[in-house]
């Protein structure tokens, strides 16, 4: 539900400035966390998130991540973001089970477009 979906980001220190745009974006949407790696499952398992987001450029093993995310629930949306996102990486993390492989943006609302595809929610919302 829109206003009030979980999210939850899988980051660590360095990913600061990329964390505030996304926290920023996602207000209409809802809340984000924030779980450093090793931390991240046990987040997941005690949450009830609507999407993950990975940071490929904080999370040394994205790729074992989503695999992780995976084998604990096999249909939380999961979106992983690259600072400089090249094919072989997006192909690696799509057949491990990502829902998405995108550019790491700080513009707010191409945020929100994914999330939204990736929910399958309406672009815009009703005035």
């Amino acid at each position: 539900m829109e206003g009030e979906a979980r999210f939850l980001l899988i980051t660590g220190i360095q990913s600061a400035h990329w964390r505030k745009t996304l926290k920023s974006a996602l207000i209409p949407l809802g809340a984000l966390d924030v779980a450093e790696q090793d931390q991240a499952l046990v987040e997941i398992e005690h949450g009830d998130y609507d999407l993950i987001f990975i940071d490929a450029t904080a999370v040394v093993e994205f790729v074992e991540m989503v695999e992780a995310i995976r084998r604990q629930d096999h249909d939380l949306p999961i979106i992983v973001a690259a600072a400089s996102p090249d094919w072989e990486q997006a192909r690696e993390v799509l057949r491990a089970g990502a829902s998405d492989y995108v550019r790491k943006s700080h513009d707010e609302q191409e945020l929100l477009s994914v999330v939204r595809a990736v929910l399958n929610w309406p672009l815009c919302s009703e005035p």
